[in-house]
Formats: structure tokens, sequence, C-alpha cells
């Protein structure tokens, strides 16, 4: 006689269904680990970029003088943990202000589904906003409140808390990713 038993079948079938579900899963967590290094890689490109807009002095036509452009987090509510912005100064105070009168929000940044800010901080310090401020022409950097010589930012994966990447900044406007 040919072909299999039904125990052998159950068997064969049983092999690919437990494999198939490891490689899902390990694809799954790949995935997080991916958006979460390409949502650090994005903050410190989003970082470079503030500085660029300082180095060009380019004007938004809303404010009558820009004194410079930063990228503003906080983490103080749970809405904002999610987001950044890239603002431009318009009262010269070096941090970013909403409401009428204040700074321009030139871009709302949104990080990958599932990274969050898990916290930021000034040196060493945890606080619950940070203001990443260049001031042209060289541009320098201030890190606010303060002025800081270095601010940290820790992103996370929501679904996997033990999984972060940290940005350091300082006030040279090194970016380290770890």
């Amino acid at each position: 006689m040919r072909g299999f038993t039904l125990v052998e079948l159950i068997t064969v079938a049983a092999i690919t269904l437990i494999l198939s579900g490891i490689i899902l899963t390990s694809f799954r967590s790949g995935q997080a680990n991916l958006a979460l290094d390409r949502s650090a890689h994005k903050l410190s490109q989003d970082i470079r970029r503030a500085m660029e807009l300082t180095l060009r002095a380019q004007s938004l036509g809303v404010c009558a003088t820009i004194s410079g452009y930063g990228v503003y987090m906080h983490t103080d509510n749970p809405l904002y943990l999610k987001e950044y912005r890239i603002f431009g100064d318009c009262n010269a105070n070096k941090r970013y202000n909403e409401g009428a009168g204040a700074d321009v929000a030139v871009e709302v940044l949104q990080f990958e589904k599932g990274v969050k800010i898990l916290s930021v901080s000034l040196d060493g310090t945890l606080k619950d906003q940070v203001h990443i401020f260049f001031i042209p022409p060289d541009p320098q950097v201030e890190i606010n409140p303060g002025p800081a010589a270095t601010a940290q930012v820790i992103l996370q994966l929501e679904n996997d808390p033990s999984r972060v990447k940290t940005l350091t900044i300082n006030n040279k406007g090194v970016i380290d990713i770890d």
C-alpha cells in the first residue's frame, strides 16, 4: 500500500501550525522594533531639520521676526505622548508657546503606531517638557527649561515596555541614539 496514515498527516499539520505561529510572533515583534528604531531616527532627523530651518533663516510669514526654530515635546498629557512639534519662535523666549500671538507650529509630527515618549529629562532630571531650540546664525543650541547641557528623550513601545530607544541631545547639537 502507498500513501500516508492519518497519524502522519496530523503530525505534519501540527508541526506546520507550530512553526507558523513561531514565525508570525517573531515577525510582529520585529515590526514593532523597526517602528521604534524608525521613530527614534525620524525624531533625530526632525531635530536636524529645525537646525537647518534656523540656518536658512526661513520666514514663516506669520510673525514679524523669527528668533529661531526648535523642537518641542511634552509628557504631561497622555494625548501628547505620541507627537512632537517643530516650531518657529515668534516671541523670542526660546520656548514653544501656544495661543494667540504666540509661536508657530511649523509641523506636528506623530510617532509610528505603538511608539510613545516614556520620559524626557534635562541633565538627568525628569521634566514634563523639553524645548530644543536653535539660535541663528551659528546656530547655537539651547535646551529649555534650563538652559541645560543635555536632554534625554526615551521612546518606548506601548505593547512591550522593556523595549526603549534613548536619544541624547547636547548643547552642541550632537544627537546620540542608544
